[in-house]
């Protein structure tokens, strides 16, 4: 996968098996990469399908050609991931988005927790690092940075069929334990990150209350950007398929 070249295709600029990329990916290409026509690239529409495709054109214009084939779910997981992060100062909270949207993600809910240090986010900065971390690991699917809320908020919004974890310290169970614990694989799975400070007693508690599962993720504190990272890894390993290179 190393070759493959990822651009965004906005799924407006796909016209039966012609495709003309914008003036960002465009300049890229010609000025940044400086790919003549003719060049084989692999295109994301941020929906969830990816393309392989021939680049015909290449002028004043921008860049276009023609769709060899599509490939609904390229890059993405099999197991719906999706992360509630307590806000975290900004350089960590860029970091942990861009590591969750490497790791297959679906959606980021920031949310708001007593211990937060910021309140609020760049929805855009965040959004655009979602982009270029989802071309840079070739998916085809940009997951949602929502708006930020409450913990509080956020619990009553859950789907009480789906997964839900908590990482902290006090949790008896390990992810594979709760992974192996019976429940329905094909599920959404929620993944709950506190803030630098970690939870206050008072969340942990609202947390239980809701149900959500303590998970413990070792013997050492981490960072709230490492326990992201510790815990869509472990959760990605332990429900993945034998790894085949999907075929063109």
């Amino acid at each position: 996968m190393a070759d493959r070249i990822f651009f965004y295709v906005s799924p407006e600029n796909i016209t039966g098996d012609e495709f003309i990329l914008d003036p960002d990916e465009s300049h890229h290409f010609q000025r940044v990469l400086r790919k003549p026509a003719g060049t084989d690239i692999w295109l994301s529409n941020g929906r969830g399908t990816m393309y392989r495709a021939l680049v015909e054109e290449v002028d004043g214009q921008g860049v276009s050609g023609t769709i060899l084939h599509a490939y609904p779910g390229w890059g993405e997981n099999r197991q719906e991931l999706h992360l509630a992060l307590a806000i975290l100062k900004r350089d960590r909270m860029e970091l942990a988005v861009e590591k969750a949207v490497e790791l297959g993600v679906k959606s980021i809910q920031p949310v708001i927790m007593d211990r937060c240090v910021r309140r609020t986010v760049n929805i855009d900065r965040l959004s655009r690092i979602v982009v270029a971390t989802a071309k840079q690991c070739g998916r085809s699917y940009f997951p949602e940075v929502k708006e930020p809320v409450t913990l509080a908020s956020w619990l009553t919004r859950n789907n009480k069929k789906d997964g839900y974890v908590a990482c902290h310290a006090e949790g008896t169970l390990t992810l594979k334990h709760w992974n192996e614990s019976g429940r329905d694989k094909t599920r959404p799975v929620h993944v709950i990150i506190g803030p630098e400070g970690d939870f206050t007693p008072a969340e942990l508690s609202l947390l239980k209350q809701h149900g959500i599962e303590i998970i413990n993720l070792g013997k050492r504190r981490l960072r709230s950007e490492t326990a992201v990272l510790v815990s869509l890894a472990i959760l990605n390993e332990l429900n993945s398929t034998p790894l085949t290179e999907e075929k063109e």
